[in-house]
C-alpha cells in the first residue's frame, strides 16, 4: 500500500506538471493517445501543448519537446510500477491462500491422526471382545463337534472327524 501512495502522489505530480504546460503553452495542442502515439492516463486523455513549427529554434521550445517526452517515460515508468504493484499484490493473496489451506491440510491429518490413534484403541477393545466371544463359542462347539452323540453313530464317542473319515471310507468302498 505505502508504494500504491507514493505511486498515486507521483502521478498527482505529474499530472500538474502537464496542467502547467498546457497553460504556458496554448499556441497549439497535440493530444497523445495510448499506443505508439502517446500516453494515456486513468483513460483520460493528457494533452501536451507545444510550441508552433516557426518558433522550433526557441530554446525554450525544444526545452519542453523534452520535458513533455520526459514525462511520458516517467509516466509508462508509473505505469509499469503499478502493474507491478498489482503482480505483487497478486501474488501475496496467492500466497496467503496457499499458506491457508496448508495449515487447513495440517488440522485434517491432526484430525486424522487423533481418530486414527482412538479407533486403534477401539479396534483393539473390540477384537478383544471378538476373541472372547470366539473363545466362549469355540469351547461350546468343541464340547459338541469332538464328541460324537452316543448310539448316533457305528462307534459311540467318536471324534467328528473319524466320523468323517469313516463315511468317506466307506463312499470308497
Amino acid at each position: 500500500m505505502p508504494k500504491e501512495n507514493s505511486l498515486l502522489q507521483e502521478i498527482g505530480h505529474l499530472k500538474k506538471q502537464v496542467q502547467a504546460l498546457e497553460r504556458q503553452n496554448s499556441s497549439s495542442v497535440l493530444c497523445l493517445r495510448k499506443g505508439s502515439e502517446g500516453v494515456e492516463v486513468h483513460g483520460q486523455c493528457r494533452c501536451f501543448s507545444l510550441v508552433s513549427a516557426s518558433s522550433s529554434n526557441n530554446p525554450s521550445s525544444s526545452w519542453e519537446r523534452e520535458e513533455i517526452r520526459w514525462l511520458r517515460e516517467e509516466q509508462r515508468w508509473i505505469h509499469e510500477e503499478q502493474r507491478w504493484v498489482r503482480e505483487e499484490t497478486r501474488w501475496s493473496a496467492e500466497r496467503e491462500s496457499l499458506l491457508q489451506e496448508i495449515d487447513h491440510l495440517k488440522k485434517q491429518v491432526q484430525a486424522l491422526e487423533r481418530q486414527k490413534s482412538s479407533s486403534v484403541s477401539e479396534n483393539v477393545s473390540s477384537v478383544d471382545n471378538i476373541l472372547k466371544v470366539l473363545k466362549e463359542v469355540d469351547l461350546s462347539t468343541v464340547n459338541k463337534n469332538l464328541i460324537s452323540e452316543s448310539g448316533s453313530g457305528p462307534i459311540p464317542m467318536m471324534l467328528e472327524s473319524e466320523k468323517e473319515e469313516v463315511k468317506e471310507m466307506r463312499a470308497f468302498r
